[in-house]
């Protein structure tokens, strides 16, 4: 039973590494800003190692930026699919 609940801490440990470890103090101050505007992983993980950590939220104005951005893209893509959905082979 114990190699299922080590399995289970290392697969938990693995993705939130990312958490626990600070990207933006380890670049240069352009960059670092420039990463947290830009790319929204960074932004993400940046925003919940301060939730976790720090005990506050940062970055809703870009969090709301890219929900909204993902959104659009999302609706764009399906309204792209059932447009052309008689143009492709449909594997079922």
């Amino acid at each position: 039973d114990l190699s299922y609940a080590v399995g289970i801490l290392l697969q938990m440990t693995m993705f939130l590494s990312g958490i626990f470890y600070d990207v933006v103090t380890g670049l240069s101050v352009p960059l670092n800003v420039m990463m947290l505007s830009v790319n929204p992983v960074a932004m993400f993980l940046d925003t919940m190692r301060n939730a976790l950590l720090g005990n506050y939220v940062s970055n809703v104005p870009l969090i709301g930026i890219w929900i909204l951005l993902s959104l659009l893209l999302c609706y764009i893509g399906v309204h792209i699919v059932y447009k052309n959905e008689n143009w492709y082979v449909k594997v079922v």
